[in-house]
């Protein structure tokens, strides 16, 4: 076995880090790129209605919380009404069977036949709507879709926009005989009768027309019209999805539409709209193409942890397993540079690489990953073989794409110490003489074994150690319990569907679900 890099630490931390599954630290990267296309929300912000609800407790709790005179501060008196009101919402939508994918679907009620306490700790829930992993930065003006903004004393207030959110849904509020009680700051418990009754005045899935107009207003602000960059950026990809749907000119399922919305040439759109579209499509180009490529490197490196829980201790075992496999045009003799060429020998002489999978299946990019999360969700070892060809095309397409500036400004998110798309193509771009064998063990023991040491050694802690793979004297060690907890990574939301369920709500779209296919189909509405 080669002696591994003397690099093992050479990953930067970042201010901004996620949790959760991301043993190469790939992730931040993704993300960074997602908020520059559609800043302001994030994939779980889905619906309209929830904005309307967390602007009407905090406008509600501004109006009725002056004459307490307890010693509880504001903050915590806030905190105990938006619990009510969420765990309530929740509640509500629970009783009818319509809490699928709803931050909250989780809680489940205490032991009796109530009233019960509408609190957090009794219904056993987490996060709440206002935490950064749900609808909390999505609510705020610097970071969102400027709402509400948060105070020192730990309750809110709320904009001009979050005013009239709140004032549209208490029109229908307010015509309940509870409403009362739902208004009330102290009075914290509730019954099934009553979360039955509220239900029908505040389901998620039917906002008013003034709240969807009110809220397509901050989400679409009409043009000259944005109040900061980040509106601008999300009025651009917009822009960039319903002139999409307009060259398609028919009902599009999602997935046709993300690829639609990198592979279509500038010269289809109407060339009035090309300057604005030719950016907002670089960065979508970009982004889609960091999404292939980290699926690459993290099923191959599920790939290889399962291959050393079942016995392969060295970094050449593994080389030779994955060069065994049934991955044509990749041959262990081949040169790196012989590989780049012949993805670049299949492209057609007027297209560029990328836009040439409109017209070859083996250099378009949304088939390949498709086939590789395939080959993934059935346990199928080619999805090593096919992570390896997706990572050649990536690189491939890369250098291409950097000869424009409009991509460029893009490929190198992340730098070195996330793998960007700029630091993978110049590897091998470097490397470019040397044989596919020898890139491989490269890879092996730089981008997946150090870059994973350095991953898990910046966040282990005492109480959750992060290494799933140790060096020991016999070489490459598992970790894992078992093979069955090798990673088995999937594609990363890209918020296309949160985007397209927020512009359908908003009027922007209309979506019907074909049930031939069980899939959304989306066409353009006239706003």
């Amino acid at each position: 076995m080669s002696p591994l890099p003397q690099r093992a630490f050479f990953v930067s931390p970042s201010v901004r880090e996620s949790g959760g599954v991301d043993y190469l630290g790939l992730r931040q990267a993704n993300l960074e790129l997602m908020d520059q296309f559609m800043p302001g929300i994030n994939n779980g912000t889905q619906w309209i209605r929830p904005y309307s609800v967390m602007c009407w407790a905090v406008w509600i709790f501004n109006q009725h919380s002056q004459t307490y005179s307890g010693e509880l501060s504001a903050g915590q008196r806030f905190q105990r009404f938006r619990e009510k009101i969420e765990v309530l919402f929740g509640w509500s939508h629970q009783l009818v069977g319509d809490g699928a994918y709803m931050a909250g679907n989780g809680q489940y009620s205490p032991p009796g036949k109530g009233p019960f306490p509408l609190d957090f700790k009794a219904w056993h829930r987490g996060p709440s709507w206002f935490d950064a992993v749900q609808y909390g930065p999505s609510f705020k003006p610097d970071t969102g879709l400027g709402l509400a903004w948060p105070q020192p004393d730990g309750t809110y207030g709320v904009t001009e926009a979050g005013e009239a959110l709140a004032r549209a849904l208490d029109k229908g509020l307010r015509t309940l005989a509870l409403y009362p009680w739902l208004i009330c700051v102290e009075d914290l418990q509730g019954s099934v009768e009553q979360a039955g009754a509220v239900h029908m005045k505040w389901g998620r899935n039917w906002p008013t027309r003034q709240e969807a107009q009110i809220f397509r207003d901050e989400f679409y602000p009409p043009a000259g019209t944005a109040k900061n960059p980040r509106a601008s950026h999300r009025e651009c990809s917009i822009n960039l999805i319903r002139a999409t749907l307009q060259v398609l000119g028919s009902e599009t399922s999602l997935p046709v539409l993300r690829r639609a919305m990198a592979l279509l040439p500038l010269s289809d759109f109407p060339a009035e709209q090309v300057a604005g579209l030719a950016p907002t499509q670089a960065l979508w180009r970009v982004l889609q193409l960091r999404q292939a490529q980290r699926l690459a490197f993290e099923s191959l490196f599920g790939w290889m942890e399962l291959h050393i829980a079942q016995g392969l201790h060295s970094s050449e075992a593994l080389r030779d397993r994955l060069l065994s496999l049934d991955c044509i045009p990749l041959r262990a003799e081949s040169s790196v540079q012989a590989v780049l060429e012949h993805y670049r020998a299949l492209s057609p002489q007027a297209a560029n690489l990328l836009e040439a999978g409109l017209q070859v299946a083996e250099l378009d990019l949304f088939e390949r990953i498709d086939h590789l999360q395939e080959y993934i969700d059935n346990h199928d070892e080619q999805a090593a073989g096919e992570a390896l060809q997706l990572l050649f095309l990536v690189a491939a397409i890369t250098q291409d794409l950097s000869a424009c500036p409009r991509h460029s400004a893009y490929l190198d998110q992340g730098g070195q110490a996330r793998l960007s798309l700029q630091y993978w193509a110049r590897s091998l771009q470097r490397k470019q003489q040397i044989s596919l064998a020898e890139l491989v063990l490269n890879l092996i023991e730089n981008n997946l074994l150090s870059q994973h040491f350095g991953i898990a050694a910046m966040r282990m802690t005492e109480a959750k150690p992060r290494l799933r793979i140790s060096l020991e004297d016999q070489g490459l060690v598992s970790l894992l319990s078992g093979t069955d907890k090798a990673w088995q990574p999937r594609l990363t939301e890209d918020r296309l569907y949160s985007t397209l369920a927020l512009m359908t709500e908003s009027r922007l779209l209309q979506c019907r679900q074909c049930d031939e296919t069980n899939t959304r189909l989306y066409q353009r509405a006239d706003p």
